[in-house]
Formats: structure tokens, C-alpha cells, sequence
């Protein structure tokens, strides 16, 4: 008892309360109680050395219940219990560790759930976080990489069938326009004949409107030589041949007018 009473005295307890807190704040809690335990012998009446007792006990509770929450897949009510022990214990590296890999199991559950949905861009968040948290994570890269195959795939059939509906209503420029929006997201082979296509049918169009232009000017030649550029484009364009031939006899009338009237001047 004097003995006790002298280690008191000198504040023997107090250090080994601050060696106990020293092991609590480590996450070594056995060791930490057994320093607790040792300051109540010398001074039972130590309040920082019962507070420590009181920590690591509902420290061992809440590790318990977690630890059989996580086991049965209970994975937010898990985490609740191991980020109340980090409000006790703020250094745990081990319930920190915990925490990071049942955030991770349940970001991963819902981006799978909301990729499972087709709801890519939600899904896609999810698995970023995911990343923050574990960069090496090859599983996640994984569904990133199918997510934006997926996404890339899609916006190049998006403007793939906006460019062909423009094309059906002769917006030629447009339909080029979106054409050239898909390759961006695909090397297409078939999109890249469809531009060459919208390119020949608007030079088409544009021969064509320069043709029927001279033609009403009277400049028949030049616009037989636009008429006939189509043809080469395109032989069977049909409204090219009748404008042809339209042309040739609106000018074989023209230079014999001209002709009867010179033949009349003598």
C-alpha cells in the first residue's frame, strides 16, 4: 500500500496513462488497456484511465457488431459502427483500412446496379470514386473502359441516324456535319462513303443550280457543260439528261433564229 501510494505520489499512474494513450492512439488496444488497468492499481480513482477502459470496451463492441454486419454482407450499417469507432479513435489505420474497402464493395455494388440499368454516366461516377480510393483497382478500370466503349458506341449511332435523316431530306450539309461528329467518336469506313456520298450529291446540286442559272441567262453552252459534269457524277441522273437535252434544243432554236435573222439582213 505505501509502495502504491509513493508511485501515485510521483505520478507514476499519469504515465502510464500517456503510454496507454500513446498504444490507444496506434490502434493497440490490448496493450493500451493492460497501461489503464496498471494506473487504476496505483490510483483508482485515475478519470483519464477509466475513460481509456470505457473507449477500448465500446472500441471492441462496435468492432464485434461491424465485423459480423460485414460478414453478412450488411455493408451500411457495418459502416456506421466502424465510423463511430473513428470518432472514439480518429488514428485507427485498421478501422480506415475497413472503412476504404466497405466503401469500396458498396460503390462498386451500385455502379454494377446502375450499370445493370444502362444509367452509364451515374455508373461511371461510382466507379471514379471508387478509383480515388484504390487506383489499382483492375476490376473497376475494367467496367470504366465497357462503360465508355459503350458510350462511344452509342453517340456514334446517335449521330450516325441524325446524319442519315438529314440526308434523306436533302440537308446535305448537315447530314456531313453529323458524319463527321461519329467519326470523332469511331473510325467508320461506311460513314466516311457516306460523306463522300454527301459530297458529290451537294456538288451535284450545286452544278445543276449554276446550270439552270446560265441556262436562263442564255448561256447554253456553259450550262450544257454543268449538266454534263453531273452525268459524269452520276450517269442516270435523269433530271440531267432531260435538262441536256432541253438545253440542246432551246439552242439549236436560238442560233437558227439567229441564222434567219442574219439570213434576212442578207
Amino acid at each position: 500500500m505505501v509502495f502504491g501510494f509513493i508511485k501515485k505520489l510521483t505520478g507514476k499512474d499519469k504515465e502510464l496513462v500517456k503510454e496507454g494513450d500513446e498504444l490507444f492512439n496506434r490502434g493497440d488496444y490490448y496493450k493500451a488497456l493492460a497501461k489503464y488497468n496498471e494506473a487504476l492499481e496505483i490510483n483508482k480513482d485515475n478519470i483519464d484511465a477509466k475513460k481509456g477502459i470505457e473507449y477500448i470496451k465500446e472500441i471492441e463492441n462496435l468492432k464485434r457488431r461491424g465485423y459480423k454486419l460485414f460478414n453478412e454482407c450488411k455493408y451500411s450499417e457495418a459502416l456506421e459502427r466502424y465510423e463511430k469507432i473513428l470518432k472514439l479513435n480518429p488514428n485507427d489505420k485498421k478501422v480506415k483500412d475497413r472503412i476504404e474497402d466497405i466503401k469500396i464493395i458498396m460503390l462498386k455494388k451500385e455502379g454494377n446496379k446502375l450499370m445493370s440499368k444502362k444509367e452509364y454516366d451515374k455508373a461511371l461516377i461510382k466507379f471514379e470514386e471508387v478509383l480515388k480510393l484504390n487506383p489499382n483497382d483492375l476490376e473497376v478500370k475494367n467496367k470504366i473502359n465497357e462503360i465508355n466503349r459503350i458510350k462511344t458506341e452509342k453517340a456514334f449511332k446517335y449521330y450516325v441516324e441524325l446524319g442519315d435523316k438529314e440526308f434523306k431530306n436533302n440537308n446535305y450539309l448537315k447530314a456531313k456535319d453529323y458524319y463527321n461528329t461519329a467519326l470523332s467518336y469511331k473510325n467508320d469506313l461506311k460513314v466516311k462513303e457516306k460523306i463522300k456520298e454527301v459530297e458529290k450529291l451537294r456538288k451535284i446540286r450545286t452544278l445543276k443550280e449554276e446550270g439552270k442559272r446560265l441556262s436562263n441567262n442564255g448561256n447554253y453552252i456553259n450550262a450544257l457543260k454543268k449538266f454534263e459534269e453531273v452525268l459524269k457524277l452520276n450517269p442516270n441522273d435523269k433530271e440531267a439528261k432531260d435538262k441536256v437535252n432541253e438545253i440542246k434544243e432551246k439552242a439549236f432554236k436560238y442560233y437558227v433564229e439567229l441564222g434567219d435573222k442574219e439570213f434576212k439582213n442578207n
